[in-house]
């Protein structure tokens, strides 16, 4: 019974927790044309504004 009363207060105390929530200066970016062979960089700016640690764990190219 003392399991049971300690999963459900764990899953509580989680739940109430804050979460992260990511915002984008912006969500895309377009080079325009563009030449062959080029090195192209764009940094794109964000922030966490949620009340919990953002974490990041994969960026990929779409």
């Amino acid at each position: 019974m003392n399991r049971l009363f300690f999963i459900l207060a764990a899953l509580i105390l989680v739940s109430c927790a804050g979460t992260p929530k990511i915002n984008f200066d912006q969500t895309s970016h377009d080079f325009g044309i563009v030449e062959p062979e080029s090195e192209l960089v764009h940094v794109f700016g964000f922030s966490n504004t949620g009340e919990a640690t953002l974490i990041v764990q994969k960026v990929r190219a779409g």
